[in-house]
């Protein structure tokens, strides 16, 4: 889980953090799957309200054993966690629906831009990398201004030709 990770930053090494791990655990909505989720219904709201209370109590108990000036990124960590999941408590409790767990468009399009600079960008210098991520950015969030940037390139230089070559394979 990436609590240990930011807890080992904050100074906690494996054994130490077995303790918060396992409070984390058994905060009420870690129990939950997917599947459980989905066949939740409007019946089972008083069940759902008690386990959102019960969730944020767990999460103020780690937010009050985590002090901020001896471990701050963990303390912070689990403070926007608390807040994601009490958003996906209260839509439910408002809504009487879950948000959808699936990945939604724009974590996969900051996927991508993830990987691409995993891929590529580990050797590069910083300013090399801040430059690719800029043109992809653009590239992936504003396509219409990337065919704008593309076209305007194209007319400063008539010679510059882009080809497209396609590499196929068949196996017989």
């Amino acid at each position: 889980m990436y609590l240990a990770y930011i807890l080992y930053l904050d100074g906690l090494k494996k054994a130490e953090q077995a303790p918060l791990m396992e409070k984390l655990a058994a905060i009420p909505a870690f129990q939950f799957t997917k599947k459980g989720l989905e066949k939740l219904s409007k019946e089972d709201l008083p069940k759902v309200k008690k386990l959102a209370e019960k969730t944020q109590q767990g999460f103020q108990e780690m937010i009050d054993l985590l002090d901020p000036k001896r471990y701050p990124r963990a303390s912070s960590y689990i403070e926007n966690l608390s807040h994601g999941v009490a958003t996906f408590f209260s839509w439910w409790l408002e809504e009487k629906r879950w948000i959808p767990l699936n990945t939604n468009a724009i974590e996969n399009v900051f996927s991508r831009i993830k990987n691409r600079i995993w891929s590529v960008g580990k050797r590069w210098s910083e300013k090399g990398l801040l430059n690719y991520l800029h043109v992809t950015m653009n590239k992936i969030l504003l396509p219409e201004m990337w065919r704008k940037l593309w076209a305007q390139y194209m007319s400063l230089n008539p010679e510059f030709q882009l080809t497209n070559i396609q590499v196929n394979w068949r196996w017989c």
